[in-house]
């Protein structure tokens, strides 16, 4: 997170345009890393605490969205976006339903409840549709992202 608010910064500082593309590929590379652990820790399977497992879901699918606006600034491919988005909602499905047999606190069962909530909230579509011009692409973003 700190290195996405530091490019943000310097995308507005024009001594500073020019490293973001440095900075975006670190950030690219961070996710991906993120994302690998991930998918080990997940592949482990029934030896995973069940209060681990929701987490795990939980950070896949908060990499995954992460990764998705690294992907729409840089390569602006909605197609690609959208597969992504498909993933980040079913991990973070994946969190509820672990999350809700791992018998926590409620505040931790919503986690990822609020999680799958934003990346469906209106404003997001909205994002996403500024970044095509093409109607038909945009409609079936939004019903992708209303599931």
């Amino acid at each position: 997170m700190e290195l996405l608010h530091y490019m943000q910064r310097a995308r507005h500082n024009t001594e500073l345009q020019n490293e973001t593309a440095v900075y975006s590929a670190q950030l690219k590379t961070l996710l991906d890393e993120m994302l690998d652990r991930c998918n080990s820790m997940l592949a482990e399977g029934p030896s995973l605490r069940s209060d681990i497992v929701w987490q795990i879901y939980n950070a896949a699918g908060s990499a995954k969205v992460l990764s998705a606006f690294v992907m729409l600034e840089n390569e602006q491919n909605a197609d690609k976006v959208q597969g992504v988005m498909r993933d980040a909602l079913t991990n973070y499905k994946a969190a509820i339903e672990a999350v809700d047999k791992a018998g926590v606190p409620t505040l931790q069962r919503n986690i990822p409840r609020w999680n799958f909530e934003l990346l469906n909230g209106q404003e997001y579509v909205k994002k996403y549709e500024v970044a095509t011009t093409d109607m038909e692409k945009n409609q079936v973003l939004k019903k992708i992202l209303k599931r």
